[in-house]
């Protein structure tokens, strides 16, 4: 079926989209929800990586991992099959810390599901871990950074492993060389849809807001940090001092407080929820 806001955004790119979008691309529905798309799926992947990725076998999202019995899982955010190798892709809107140790365990966990029990070593498939940040990982102010393992005595000794590591960083779009991959990281950064990629994407967005249904059920679904991230990025996208924003610190305090079944039900309950901003702020008010 034809998606109706396609000829709308094809007219001209516009900006701020965070302020009409509840869950825009750098969001974790709306980034699962456009990749969902295989075209979009497919240049994204060739943006991110500098791949020209021709053929996709599968898309998972919210695909868990566990290592060994009692060991600790993971959960990513999207996994694709595309022309015999994997691609995995992370959107993160915030430092989770740690981020090299990260990708390396999501690398030794991937890994041990590509070969079954005496399988040779041959059988590990090419593997990319990509996230794609809001913010400057690494903080050398540019917009990617690609790790590979090479000897720092001898760099062009032949040596692969068969996987490669991406930083990107939106706050740095401007800098990129890639035509494709800039109007992308812009396209995080601001809202901006710039070019077929980033409007067809607007689309399936604009598509998928105007389903109360799908609105409703992300909501439900989300954790409790996922909702106080996504309080305090409406609340400051918006520029609102009270609201979206009010509430995400009040959620923050509750759940830092222990009181997370509260905090739970407060989403469901708005007279819960007013008790305890007013006892957030006559706390607030005291220190």
């Amino acid at each position: 079926m034809a998606n109706k806001h396609l000829n709308e955004t094809a007219v001209q790119p516009y900006s701020g989209h965070d302020a009409k979008l509840e869950f825009p691309f750098t969001s974790d529905a709306g980034f699962k929800r456009a990749m969902k798309d295989e075209e979009i799926c497919k240049q994204v992947i060739s943006a991110f990586t500098g791949l020209a990725v021709e053929s996709i076998k599968s898309i998972s999202s919210e695909y868990s991992l566990s290592p060994v019995l009692g060991g600790r899982g993971i959960r990513l955010d999207v996994l694709v099959q595309a022309d015999g190798r994997l691609v995995n892709v992370e959107m993160q809107r915030a430092d989770p810390g740690e981020i090299a140790r990260r990708m390396r365990y999501y690398q030794a966990v991937a890994d041990t599901h590509t070969v079954g029990k005496g399988s040779p070593y041959a059988k590990l498939v090419e593997h990319i871990i990509v996230f794609a940040c809001t913010f400057d990982p690494l903080g050398c102010g540019i917009p990617r950074y690609t790790f590979r393992m090479q000897a720092e005595e001898a760099p062009e000794a032949p040596f692969d492993p068969g996987f490669a590591w991406i930083l990107l960083n939106s706050s740095a779009w401007a800098k990129e060389q890639n035509s494709s991959l800039r109007r992308l990281l812009r396209y995080m950064d601001s809202g901006t849809a710039e070019g077929e990629l980033c409007r067809r994407i607007d689309a399936v967005l604009l598509d998928a807001h105007e389903d109360g249904l799908w609105k409703e059920g992300v909501r439900e679904m989300m954790t409790v940090e996922q909702r106080i991230d996504w309080a305090e990025h409406v609340g400051e996208k918006r520029g609102l001092e009270k609201g979206m924003a009010e509430a995400a610190a009040m959620y923050r305090w509750l759940s830092e407080g222990g009181r997370t079944d509260e905090l739970m039900r407060s989403f469901s309950d708005p007279e819960l929820q007013q008790r305890l901003l007013d006892e957030f702020n006559a706390v607030k008010q005291k220190g």
